[in-house]
């Protein structure tokens, strides 16, 4: 009998375990998110391009869905385009996220210039709405373009050229991109943007642009700032959309002097006795903010207005022995084109003059006695993005 209490009491207890482990509460476990950096998505991004595509070169790339407030992100989306079509890579903090045609149909080189394939298709009057699956209609399309460049109504050319440049994109040269995407915040931040919240950053053409929310008397307000990649300047607000004449001159230490002249001998730049000359129309001269804070002789000018075709002279003097490194951005109005000219680790000696015209299709740096001829370390265009071209 004792025993028979004793087995009942324990099966009991057994039922009572059972019941609280079935009726117990889960401990959820809150989910980490892993952010990563521009440079750290960059490393993969370029490995999922390879098995994708060879040929195919990253034009941008985007915080997605938005970056923390420091500028690393869960993921990011890569605009990757290749010789025959443009798609979005999408790279996170584990791996790939994934490769996906665009919605736009990818890029297309046609007549020249790179265009959305659906927009030509659109164009040429194609029929490829009634296929189902964005795959299937993009190769109807595809097929359409093939009949329109074998009957002679359009001419379809690789989008990457002999040296690997994307017709009409600048693709990102990651040996140029020395301000990672927390870095490019953190500069931000250092220019009035301490207390506002980021709320999207991307990488273009060697630009970072970052978007603040502000709030102002109750009402939300979007502020654009942007960060050069290369060099870690942050561009004034309003010179977003700003065309113009601009020269970055970087010394290794200030050895350097920057000027510039237009055709009729007006003077940007500092006098004979050291003090500033702005005798042209709306010029600015200062003294930009850097990566790693300001550095001596570095000085950015700027002409709103200037055109390719006005004529401007710059002169670089030389006050003691180092080099310097040039960055020159100059609008074309007449083939609607930004013409971005860059010049790294030029020596310079103590009286030195260098001479650059604008007008000048080669765009050597010659020397006063014009027996040294430097070559631009790239030269490269990029389609003008507004339409006040020269005003």
């Amino acid at each position: 009998m004792r025993r028979y209490i004793y087995v009942l009491c324990l099966l009991l207890l057994l039922s009572v375990l059972v019941g609280c482990t079935a009726t117990a509460t889960p401990v959820s476990t809150p989910e980490v998110k892993h952010y990563i950096t521009f440079k750290e998505a960059y490393v993969k991004a370029q490995v999922a391009v390879i098995e994708w595509d060879k040929e195919g070169v990253l034009i941008s790339a985007h915080a997605y869905p938005e970056p923390d407030q420091n500028g690393m992100a869960t993921s990011w989306s890569f605009w990757m385009s290749a010789p025959t079509q443009g798609n979005d890579l999408v790279i996170g903090a584990n791996g790939k996220g994934g490769i996906g045609i665009a919605e736009k149909g990818g890029l297309v080189c046609v007549d020249g210039e790179a265009q959305w394939l659906w927009n030509v298709a659109h164009k040429l009057d194609c029929e490829f709405d009634d296929e189902v699956g964005l795959t299937r209609r993009v190769a109807k399309a595809t097929r359409c373009l093939q009949e329109a460049a074998d009957n002679g109504e359009i001419a379809i050319a690789p989008c990457i050229d002999s040296q690997g440049l994307t017709t009409g994109f600048i693709p990102i040269r990651i040996e140029e991109i020395e301000v990672d995407s927390t870095e490019a915040v953190s500069l931000a931040r250092q220019n009035g943007w301490a207390d506002v919240e980021l709320v999207d950053m991307y990488l273009r053409e060697g630009m970072w642009t970052l978007t603040f929310s502000v709030t102002e008397n109750n009402e939300r307000t979007y502020q654009y700032v942007k960060v050069d990649a290369q060099t870690g300047e942050v561009k004034p607000l309003g010179s977003i959309n700003q065309l113009g004449l601009t020269a970055l001159v970087i010394p290794s230490a200030d050895n350097v002097t920057l000027h510039i002249y237009d055709e009729s001998g007006r003077h940007l730049g500092p006098g004979d006795d050291g003090t500033l000359e702005t005798e042209i129309r709306n010029a600015s001269y200062l003294s930009p903010q850097l990566a790693g804070g300001s550095i001596p002789g570095a000085r950015r000018a700027t002409i709103p207005g200037a055109d390719l075709a006005d004529g401007y002279m710059l002169e670089l003097h030389g006050t003691s022995a180092g080099s310097f490194n040039l960055f020159l951005e100059v609008p074309d109005c007449q083939e609607s084109v930004l013409q971005h000219t860059t010049f790294i680790s030029v020596p310079v000696t103590a009286d030195a003059v260098f001479y650059l015209s604008l007008q000048d299709a080669d765009y050597y740096l010659t020397t006063g006695d014009n027996e040294t001829k430097i070559a631009p370390t790239a030269q490269w265009t990029s389609p003008l993005k507004v339409p006040s071209c020269g005003q």
